[in-house]
Formats: structure tokens, C-alpha cells, sequence
């Protein structure tokens, strides 16, 4: 493609933009938010449709949808991937790698799932969440903030064991890639 070709199409594109008015924006807005509660509603919802479910948890995580990080934290070991790759969290629950894409939004409903007391598995995914948004050093920081702010001996425990889990996960990957 020419730089000219390319040129014209980007003049296009930018003509065609600034001929948008605000009321397609709205619309634009409505209908993310219709799919957004559609897609919620299917990863709820119809337990029975595994591959229906889990597109909908990958295009959630595809678009960055940030309402939607409650209910895949409420799902993260639920929903298997379509094409599972190795042992880790991220290869195996789609919601892991979904809540990964969401990014920092996703990080407040992980932290506060690790205040209750919850099976290993759905902790070692929520971990791999954590160290995949925040990193080890943010990640670790947060956790400790959790434990200071815990308001019961329960919630103190449970933010602990995570605490635990999320440096022992860490210092392997810090391991395994020599950092």
C-alpha cells in the first residue's frame, strides 16, 4: 500500500469521525452496555452452555469490560479455556485470563474475594490475576495494605494465606525468568 493510499484512507477516516454527532455516541454507549449486560448474563446464567460461556467471558476480557470483573472473579475457576495451555492459572479458567485483560479495574473485586475464606485453587487463580495485573512489588504492596485494613482476625488469616501464596508464586516466576 502507497503512503498516498494510506493517506487518503486516514483523511477519510478522520473526515467521517468528525461527522459524528453526540447522539450516535450514546447510542454507541447504550448498545456496549446492553452487550456488556447480555455477555454478564450469560457467564451468570447458563451454566449448562460451557462453550456459550466462555466466548462471552473472552470477549469480555477483550473489550476491557471492567463490570464485569465481579462476576468473573465470582467464576475464576468455573469456566475452563477453549484451549487449555500447561498448569497455570491463565491456560486453564478463562475468567484468569480475562481478568488479566481488565486489567487494574479488576484488581479491587480479586482483593476483596481474598478476605473470605476460599479453596486453593480459586486462590492460586486470583493470585495469578493479582501478579499479572499489579506485578510483584504493586501486588505484594497491596496485599499488606488488605492485611492492615482487615477488620476481623477471619479476614487478616484469609489476606495472609494470600499473602503467602502471592510471594511464593512470585519468587518462582521471578525465578524462572531471572529477575
Amino acid at each position: 500500500m502507497s503512503h498516498a493510499h494510506a493517506d487518503r484512507g486516514r483523511e477519510e477516516l478522520v473526515r467521517r469521525l468528525s461527522d459524528l454527532d453526540d447522539q450516535y455516541h450514546v447510542e454507541l454507549g447504550q448498545q456496549r452496555q446492553e452487550l456488556m449486560r447480555n455477555l454478564i448474563s450469560i457467564v451468570a446464567n447458563d451454566k449448562s452452555d460451557e462453550v456459550g460461556r466462555t466466548r462471552a467471558v473472552d470477549l469480555l476480557g477483550d473489550l476491557r469490560a471492567s463490570e464485569a470483573a465481579e462476576i468473573l472473579v465470582e467464576n475464576i475457576v468455573e469456566i475452563p479455556t477453549l484451549d487449555p495451555r500447561g498448569l497455570s492459572s491463565r491456560g486453564r479458567y478463562a475468567c484468569v485470563a480475562a481478568l488479566v485483560k481488565i486489567g487494574k479495574p479488576a484488581t479491587g473485586a480479586v482483593l476483596k474475594e481474598f478476605r473470605k475464606p476460599i479453596s486453593d485453587d480459586r486462590q492460586l487463580a486470583l493470585v495469578d490475576v493479582l501478579a499479572g495485573v499489579e506485578g510483584r512489588k504493586v501486588g505484594r504492596f497491596l496485599l499488606e495494605e488488605e492485611i492492615a485494613d482487615a477488620k476481623t482476625a477471619e479476614e487478616r488469616d484469609n489476606l495472609n494465606k494470600a499473602l503467602r501464596m502471592f510471594l511464593i508464586m512470585t519468587s518462582r516466576e521471578k525465578e524462572a525468568t531471572g529477575e
